[in-house]
């Protein structure tokens, strides 16, 4: 065997070791302790959160695999699923161009592309998108080389697979339909025997889905029989499967042009984020290329149409994790940089060598990712980009958790974790929230770990949207716990624990002062105001770390003004 064939037998070794090597060996925020809760528990439904097949993925993996922590396993499981998306693309780009130079350098900028790299380093349940999403693509590429059925009912047994984990791989819809229109064997393809194969192994990958939806209809239909009741029931599970109220920030109505531009804007400097190098260029140059191309016409439809679907979408979802959302997107660019490389490297030898020039440039990713944390800490663009984070500021640096991917050595969560369970006094009431202390804490180290059962913890909001109802009820409960002695403690100034904070501050208000204050004149009052006028209570800062500016609040009664004679 030639250098070449073992060099093609074994790319994924760079892959698996580079993430590997970069996997975060702690717990995560946000999402990441929610996965891991879910996981444990193995949690299945047809909820747009629930991640079935990740769910099943991640159970079988931590039990074959009991090494380390069980958040830190399923780390390490989503940096497989990484390298298997890098694998396959690579191997895609080596179907459709026969160019090993140009797919090992096109795979390896999707490898240190910012979005890809950040989610095969945490726990997140994109990277088995991913991983599906490059296996379908190279047994598509694969059957229009060889004319084999086999590979095209893989494909779409693959797909079938990825609905069982996310609900955007079902956008692919527009794409596998394509391979059967524009094929050069679309005679044979367009037959019922055929068309009845690709049905059933599409549904025997999405089966583990329907075998869930099936036994969660059961148990939500009535016991009586009636029409009107299992529709309800049908359009319900449908609605939870879809997006629920998430399918407000799709294509939103109450958004102004502008806004809705910014985001665009937003999205298309992700892209560039991803590629910034000579792969940004080679993906438009391969786009273009793929697009000339007569001997894998199906594929490039079933790309171009997968492609436009997952742009079209996720770039008019307009939710702050755009980037994850975008990430079929990234991947899929990635291997238009593939065909654009292929493209360069062909054409003559002055273009050969401008790539060859140029490639070291792909290592500009991974030193931009590890700069803009410090750049952050600054004034200037990348304080302002990251502004939308300002909520979480004070318990996480949002700039360093999102902008470097290499998590190698982050270990603020458990960091954060001990802390506060050093802290908080048995028994302990902590109001918390979803991007602050809550998943970690609760769905993780309680939860999961079963670490400091004994605090009562309190989620204001979690991944729904947000209403004036939230911050009054959770301030009643507040006010509640406080009059019955509870030691109570706040995450944050800062929303939503701050509407709530509000509501408590207008009602205690309106108790000990003359003048009633509404929560809408206390939210204007600035965190240093809030915490030296509020009435009743006062508003301690509790600092976590010395050397950062991270604090929760114990919130305790006021001393009573002293009486009496002097």
């Amino acid at each position: 065997m030639n250098v070449r064939a073992w060099f093609i037998r074994l790319f994924w070794l760079v892959p698996l070791v580079f993430y590997g090597a970069t996997v975060c060996r702690w717990p995560n925020w946000v999402d990441g302790p929610m996965i891991a809760g879910n996981v444990y528990a193995l949690k299945l439904s047809v909820w747009v959160n629930t991640h079935n097949l990740f769910h099943l993925l991640g159970r079988l993996w931590t039990t074959i695999f009991p090494f380390g922590e069980f958040h830190v396993r399923l780390n390490f499981l989503c940096a497989v699923f990484g390298a298997v998306t890098v694998t396959f693309l690579f191997l895609a780009g080596m179907t459709v161009t026969k160019n090993a130079v140009a797919s090992a350098a096109g795979a390896i900028a999707v490898m240190f592309g910012h979005s890809l790299w950040w989610h095969s380093t945490i726990l997140e349940v994109y990277t088995l998108n991913t991983a599906l999403l490059a296996i379908f693509l190279y047994l598509v590429a694969s059957y229009e080389e060889t004319g084999s059925k086999r590979r095209l009912y893989g494909a779409v047994f693959v797909w079938g697979l990825g609905c069982s984990n996310h609900v955007l791989m079902g956008l692919f819809v527009f794409a596998f339909p394509a391979i059967l229109l524009v094929s050069a064997e679309r005679r044979r393809l367009l037959n019922p025997r055929t068309l009845a194969a690709l049905a059933f192994f599409f549904l025997l990958g999405f089966s583990p889905y329907l075998v869930i939806f099936v036994r969660e209809f059961h148990h939500r239909a009535p016991k009586v029989f009636s029409a009107k009741g299992y529709w309800n029931v049908l359009q319900a599970m449908v609605n939870d499967t879809t997006g629920a109220q998430f399918r407000r920030y799709m294509f939103p109505s109450f958004m102004s042009s502008a806004q809705k531009w910014r985001w665009r804007l937003n999205y298309l400097f992700l892209l560039l984020m991803n590629y910034p190098s000579v792969a940004f260029l080679g993906g438009w140059v391969g786009l273009a290329a793929f697009a000339r191309t007569r001997a894998f016409r199906a594929t490039f439809v079933f790309f171009l149409a997968g492609l436009a679907a997952q742009a079209v979408w996720s770039s008019n979802y307009m939710i702050w994790d755009m980037y994850a959302f975008g990430l079929p997107v990234w991947v899929l660019f990635g291997f238009a940089v593939i065909v654009g490389f292929d493209d360069l490297w062909r054409r003559s030898r002055i273009t050969r060598a401008a790539l060859l020039v140029l490639l070291p440039t792909l290592l500009a990713g991974p030193v931009l990712y590890a700069k803009i944390p410090s750049w952050a800490a600054g004034p200037g663009f990348w304080r302002n980009y990251f502004r939308y984070f300002e909520y979480v500021s004070n318990i996480w640096d949002p700039a360093r958790y999102f902008a470097n991917p290499n998590k190698r050595h982050y270990d603020d969560v458990e960091r954060f974790a001990r802390r506060m369970f050093e802290i908080l006094p048995q028994g302990a009431i902590l109001y918390d929230d979803d991007g602050k202390g809550y998943y970690p804490l609760a769905l993780y180290y309680r939860d999961v770990l079963k670490v400091r059962t004994d605090i009562r913890q309190h989620m204001i909001v979690g991944p729904a949207p947000n209403s004036d109802s939230i911050p009054r009820a959770a301030a009643q409960e507040l006010l509640a716990d406080l009059q019955r002695g509870g030691d109570v403690y706040v995450s944050s100034p800062y929303w939503p624990e701050r509407p709530m904070l509000d509501q408590l501050y207008s009602r205690l208000a309106g108790l000990s002062l003359a003048k009633p204050v509404s929560p809408s004149t206390v939210a204007r009052l600035s965190v240093e105001e809030l915490e030296r006028t509020f009435p009743v209570y006062e508003l301690n800062r509790v600092v976590l770390f010395p050397d950062r500016p991270y604090f929760i609040y114990h919130v305790v009664r006021r001393p009573e003004p002293e009486t009496g004679p002097r």
